[in-house]
């Protein structure tokens, strides 16, 4: 699998929202094949980046949710008294 190809499925499972094992499925296809130790190890990078990048967006949506509640519960931290 080239750069790009790699590049492009790590983006496609971003994208679906796919099981973090999922990730793991290029490595290991590659390795069946005989990758090299070198493409690998760049499938292994590539694979932390999106699942660093999936974390970060975890963590927005997460953000987003709580300053959004005491919006919609009248702006009581607590919720409605």
């Amino acid at each position: 699998m080239t750069s790009e190809e790699s590049d492009r499925t790590f983006l496609e499972f971003l994208a679906r929202d796919a099981p973090s094992a999922e990730f793991e499925e290029p490595i290991i296809a590659d390795r069946a094949l005989g990758a090299s130790a070198e493409t690998v190890a760049a499938l292994e990078r590539s694979k932390l980046l999106a699942l660093r990048v999936r974390a970060a967006l975890d963590t927005s949506r997460r953000r987003e949710a709580e300053l959004s509640r005491p919006v919609r519960d009248g702006g009581r931290p607590g919720g409605p008294a």
